[in-house]
């Protein structure tokens, strides 16, 4: 009878802790996602403090009730590292993507890898969101920010996202969601998502949502087959070392010259050549500055949307390596299916011309813990 007690009181907190893990987590999506629009700067400064109190009181909790780990203190480490190091506007105000790694790594290690319900619960939150904005902009609330593509001429539309890309980039995490949340495969599934990625593609002439969506409908299709192979970790490893020095030597040695380069400048969307000259302009340093995200170099206007470029120069050597020594350390001993590994590994190509890649509220994949199989679990989990 004691022990009936004991469970069911654990029950009823671990039961609050996900609730709470959930609204954190949602909290955070909107800390960053609302900064698109010109809300006053006290509720952006409210709503990422909120964010970053509330993420410290997950952790806090989240050691209190499992217990410590390698990963979960260097987590709590690294955060303190950006929290310090970083200027306080930067994470509160102006540089929101700084606030994303602070938070992912407190959140990452928090997260329960029982609580079959998170990515669903998040895909339903993220779909309430993008209703409520479409309602809004149908509304005249929000305006259709819309613009033309040079040499094209294909008029751009957001649709109250406030900009095009802003549109494919909420698809994505859509996207993402809908493929981990379906154990079993869906032929009509997929091609739901195939027509959706064409609606969006057709409205806002998003390239690289485009593709993206593409290629996570791929391996949506393919589902049955990748998840009945098995990948360590440790294979892991070496690709995402790999992406991480492609998604900075591009832009270092690139050359208008070259065919190559330019190539591959095309197919990321110009974004190596915009990566070379920022690195060209302001060069390296060891810690952070105050680099900005969109500048006029050579008396051409240029915006960095690369997470590597951007994140190099802002946060410095010593804080941009943080990134990627966390997520070997969470890899280190785990196994994953060759389906959430190819999914996992895909967000480091969308970093080549998005910051996006290395948020966790669009790509909830970065959840290793989460994915990651167990030997206590089946193996079909998502």
């Amino acid at each position: 009878m004691v022990k009936k007690v004991f469970r069911d009181k654990n029950e009823e907190w671990l039961f609050v802790y996900r609730v709470l893990y959930f609204i954190e987590f949602c909290i955070l999506f909107l800390a960053w996602f609302l900064k698109r629009y010109p809300f006053p700067q006290t509720f952006f400064l409210f709503m990422s403090s909120v964010s970053i109190i509330g993420g410290f009181a997950i952790y806090l909790w989240n050691l209190r009730r499992t217990g410590f780990s390698i990963e979960k203190i260097l987590a709590g480490i690294f955060a303190l590292a950006f929290l310090i190091l970083l200027p306080t506007s930067d994470y509160l105000d102006t540089a929101v993507d700084d606030l994303n790694m602070i938070l992912f790594f407190l959140l990452s290690v928090s997260v329960d890898r029982d609580d079959d319900k998170l990515i669903k619960a998040l895909f339903y939150f993220k779909m309430v969101v993008g209703i409520l904005v479409l309602f809004a902009y149908n509304g005249h609330v929000i305006q259709d920010v819309s613009g033309i593509r040079p040499h094209t001429d294909i008029v751009r539309h957001s649709y109250g996202f406030m900009h095009p890309n802003s549109l494919g980039m909420i698809f994505i995490g859509l996207v993402f969601d809908f493929s981990l949340i379906k154990k079993s495969y869906n032929f009509t599934g997929g091609l739901v998502m195939l027509l959706a990625a064409l609606l969006v593609f057709a409205v806002t002439d998003s390239r690289t949502s485009f593709f993206i969506a593409l290629a996570i409908i791929l391996c949506y299709f393919l589902k049955p087959i990748l998840s009945k192979v098995k990948v360590s970790g440790y294979a892991i490893m070496p690709f995402v070392v790999g992406m991480f020095a492609l998604g900075l030597a591009l832009p270092r040695y690139f050359t208008p010259d070259n065919p190559i380069f330019v190539t591959l400048n095309h197919l990321f969307t110009g974004r190596t050549g915009i990566g070379h000259a920022y690195l060209e302009q302001f060069g390296l340093n060891w810690m952070p500055r105050n680099i900005p995200t969109f500048t006029e170099i050579n008396g051409i206007p240029m915006y960095d949307d690369s997470f590597y470029v951007d994140s190099l120069l802002r946060q410095g050597i010593i804080l941009f390596c943080l990134y990627p020594i966390f997520l070997l350390v969470q890899l280190k001993g785990k196994k994953f299916t060759l389906f959430h590994s190819l999914l996992f590994l895909l967000t480091f190509f969308i970093n080549t011309m998005e910051h996006y890649g290395a948020t966790v509220q669009i790509c909830s994949i970065l959840l290793l813990n989460y994915f990651a199989l167990s030997e206590d679990k089946l193996e079909d989990k998502y």
